[in-house]
């Protein structure tokens, strides 16, 4: 068999693929690292390769940020009104 043959040490077509279960990895959308889920919680959703800052819903922002049990929500019905009946392609 010739030294430059595509078929040497690849793996086989039948072999069964590994999975990994969700909530184990993240990948970095930045610098496209794969990091394990509890090094980033452990640095506070930041990427220790490149410092990117990931996404944050606004419960986990929260419970980051305010001591347990001393933050309450208010005006939750709170909507935004339309004055000037702003409209674009007849939608408001």
């Amino acid at each position: 068999m010739a030294w430059w043959s595509r078929t040497s040490g690849l793996p086989t077509a039948e072999a069964p693929k590994k999975s990994v279960p969700k909530g184990v990895w993240t990948k970095c959308d930045r610098c496209s690292a794969t990091l394990y889920d509890a090094e980033v919680i452990a640095t506070v959703w930041v990427c220790q390769h490149c410092g990117h800052h990931f996404r944050l819903e606004t419960s986990r922002r929260i419970a980051l940020l305010a001591d347990e049990g001393t933050w309450q929500e208010h005006d939750a019905t709170l909507q935004s009104q339309d004055p000037l009946d702003f409209r674009v392609d007849g939608k408001k």
